[in-house]
């Protein structure tokens, strides 16, 4: 049998590292064997049709034995892109899954299993591209009291040499922890307490090539703060932006010369939170700059992310908010101010937006349904050319609310994952795959 994690999916294997070009079909041989192809569209839809004596054969010979031998051994069905199950752990709420990718395309995952209720731990689980399974999960945090009010309890990144560091919430005041764990050398650390007593919310993490970390996130008070390590050592905490102001829902990302923030602030109850963005050098305790508002408006604006290419160039999306009903916006940077915004999504009933980068594209994916139990998971894909693709929905991920994504560095394939029912007992992390032809619109 195919291992039940196959993570990528076995045919895309073949055909990734074997095809010169970025496919636009998957060829197979089924169980009967007759040979067809899967033709994958820019948005990652699926259509099955008989291989056109004219189209061009993108298996090669000891590809298609490959295939023969396999399907004549029963190891192949009819293959599609399946959904995988990263959890397994039916009697436990599971939520919050965050996602990354290593230099070699290595996927990484961390989720809460809330095993003792409303508290959890932090489990971590690694994608093997060479392997195609994926590890059995580990239980990081080991100490049954992961929590944060908004759900939103961890965080994952690796650097350069591919080291994976964790962050997660511990506690309920006054004895709340912000707690990190690196996997290094081939082993986990030992879990550190980066700084307590807040209630911390939504924490984020980015660290740069060499190592350093810089960590945001929002507490109690409705403020915004930062602390970070550089060249090894371990900077105060800082509040961001006005003491005169609230804030929160904040992002963080690195590029080569700088450390970017993104959040929603307002100065009183009668305002409403606009998207803010600030910025600071990679230097110890390196100064921050007053938060600029992204693209003023009489909307609410929340659910920030932000993505710093390498070229420190600057990406942020967030939605507007008007009643119960929602759209995806997006700037770029551009010299002192900001791009007009574009519209990602259309307005509709949307949560908890997420965004990656790889390469010279963006990538974002956000929640469409009611909070608890959505409709589905939408992503779209802004081009090398500056333009976004069509939005389009993760075939059967309704019941989502928190979702998450990642490309890795040859960008043949785009990660999902997402909780199937909130912090319902048989609530579970999913995953898909979606291979980004390089054609479409």
């Amino acid at each position: 049998m195919l291992p039940s994690h196959p993570f990528p999916p076995l045919p895309f294997c073949f055909l990734a590292r074997g095809n010169p070009r970025p496919p636009e079909f998957l060829a197979h041989i089924t169980p009967s064997g007759e040979e067809r192809i899967t033709a994958w569209a820019y948005d990652g839809h699926r259509g099955q049709a008989q291989v056109p004596e004219n189209e061009e054969k993108i298996m090669t010979k000891a590809v298609r034995l490959t295939w023969t031998v396999l399907a004549l051994l029963g190891l192949l069905a009819p293959m599609a892109l399946a959904q995988w199950n990263i959890s397994n752990t039916p009697n436990v709420p599971s939520i919050d899954p965050r996602l990354t990718t290593d230099s070699q395309g290595n996927l990484h995952a961390v989720w809460i299993e809330r095993n003792n209720y409303p508290y959890g731990d932090v489990f971590y689980a690694r994608g093997d591209i060479a392997t195609q399974k994926v590890s059995a999960s580990v239980n990081l945090s080991n100490s049954a009291s992961v929590y944060s009010d908004t759900m939103e309890m961890c965080a994952i990144a690796a650097d350069a040499s591919n080291r994976i560091y964790v962050l997660w919430t511990e506690g309920w005041e006054p004895d709340c922890r912000l707690r990190l764990r690196i996997f290094a050398d081939g082993a986990w650390g030992q879990a550190r307490t980066v700084t307590s007593g807040l209630q911390f919310r939504t924490p984020r993490l980015a660290v740069s090539p060499d190592g350093d970390i810089f960590i945001v996130f929002w507490d109690f008070q409705w403020k915004v703060r930062s602390t970070a390590r550089v060249g090894g050592v371990w900077e105060s905490v800082r509040m961001l932006g006005s003491e005169s102001e609230i804030a929160k829902m904040a992002d963080i990302d690195v590029g080569s010369g700088i450390v970017g923030v993104t959040m929603s602030k307002k100065r009183s109850a009668e305002d409403v939170y606009q998207t803010a963005y600030l910025q600071r050098g990679l230097s110890y305790m390196a100064a921050w700059t007053t938060p600029a508002l992204v693209a003023p408006s009489v909307f609410d604006q929340i659910y920030n992310s932000l993505c710093i290419e390498a070229n420190d160039t600057i990406h942020i999306t967030w939605m507007d908010e008007a009643g119960n009903s929602r759209i995806l916006q997006y700037v770029k940077k551009t010299g002192a101010g900001f791009t007009s915004p574009i519209s990602v999504s259309d307005w509709g009933m949307l949560h908890f937006s997420s965004m990656t980068k790889s390469g010279d594209e963006i990538y974002a994916a956000w929640q469409v349904g009611s909070y608890g139990n959505g409709t589905s998971v939408d992503y779209a894909i802004r081009r090398s050319n500056g333009v976004w693709t069509t939005p389009r929905s993760l075939p059967n991920s309704g019941g989502a609310t928190f979702s998450h994504l990642a490309v890795p560095p040859d960008r043949f394939f785009i990660y999902f994952l997402w909780d199937t029912l909130l912090d319902i007992g048989n609530g579970e992390i999913a995953g898909w795959a979606v291979p980004p032809a390089r054609r479409g619109r």
